[in-house]
């Protein structure tokens, strides 16, 4: 059996850690710098605490670490556990920035594990039906594309810990809750050409709370996009793609405007995403996201961020 250690016990981690169990992985250890939250963490789901991140790393039964720390640490806690012969799963955003992502990818090649990014957005069914229809040109010409992300977030979420820190965080609502959207997007068509945005900042005033723009794809494709956080109900992420053959509307992991029924995923996203990891680990699968497939989405938000700083659109070429 695959044995899986958590780095980082905080909210994210549980579930991750019933994905984990729910795929038929093996919790061991867990890590975390707050003794008493790994200690409450290994309780629930029977993983051993460790004092450091190098103790885990030194278990033999742990193939796999799962890291849900802050962005900022992403990247050199993935290469240090690839460095120990651990492949790595790397919770969103996979990093704060598109070198740190690189450094991830190089550290694969190099030591010969598997990096995968959570993406779990991209194996719901009406995901994968859209981007099948698009592939195959059984939906004709993309005419426009809308995105609408919405999430409760009361001021304190970036007054306290590191979700207010630029630095730390990568940004605020479009990296930490809009990124699925714009993964999906660039996943559907490819690396934008250009975009341009504009932003409002959120109490910490190093990041945006909400954010808005336009992303322009390869074939003139249009895409709007709305990120915003604040003292509203939490909706499910919404896409809407108009096309020839119709509209297309996708609204949490549920589709409307498909030609044949397209059932709602009856599996978790995330347990899917870990069956995935199972499956390429046992040699049978490569239906799995690495840091390279989410790198236009980290490129085209690196690029939205700089378009609302500076008040310009920004090129990026169009090329995966």
């Amino acid at each position: 059996m695959i044995g899986f250690a958590i780095c980082g016990a905080g909210r994210v981690s549980v579930r991750h850690a019933k994905a984990i169990q729910a795929a038929g992985g093996a919790m061991t250890r867990v890590f975390d710098t707050d003794a008493g939250r790994a200690e409450s963490f290994g309780k629930q789901f029977g993983a051993r605490p460790t004092d450091s991140f190098e103790g885990l790393l030194e278990d033999p039964d742990t193939h796999v670490v799962a890291i849900c720390t802050p962005p900022s640490t992403h990247a050199p806690l993935a290469v240090a556990a690839m460095a120990a012969g651990k492949h790595v799963i790397v919770e969103k955003p996979f990093a704060a920035c598109v070198s740190d992502l690189d450094q991830v990818t190089n550290a694969a090649l190099r030591f010969g594990r598997l990096a995968m990014a959570v993406s779990q957005h991209r194996y719901s069914a009406a995901a994968r039906y859209i981007g099948g229809q698009i592939r195959t040109g059984a939906m004709g010409r993309v005419r426009g594309v809308s995105c609408l992300v919405r999430r409760h977030r009361a001021d304190s979420y970036f007054l306290e810990g590191w979700k207010g820190s630029r630095r730390i965080a990568g940004g605020g609502s479009l990296i930490g809750i809009g990124f699925h959207c714009i993964d999906v997007l660039c996943e559907w068509l490819g690396l934008p050409e250009s975009v341009a945005a504009l932003s409002v900042p959120s109490p910490s005033r190093e990041v945006e709370s909400c954010i808005a723009g336009v992303i322009r794809f390869p074939s003139g494709i249009l895409a709007s996009f709305d990120v915003a956080t604040g003292p509203l109900a939490n909706c499910p992420d919404e896409i809407e793609l108009i096309a020839d053959a119709g509209r297309f509307r996708m609204v949490g992991d549920r589709l409307t405007g498909a030609a044949e029924a397209v059932e709602p995923d009856r599996t978790d996203l995330h347990t899917r995403q870990y069956l995935s990891l199972l499956g390429a680990l046992a040699g049978g699968s490569d239906d799995i996201v690495t840091p390279e497939h989410v790198r236009p989405a980290m490129r085209t938000i690196a690029a939205i961020y700089r378009s609302a700083e500076t008040g310009r659109s920004v090129e990026l070429g169009g090329d995966r």
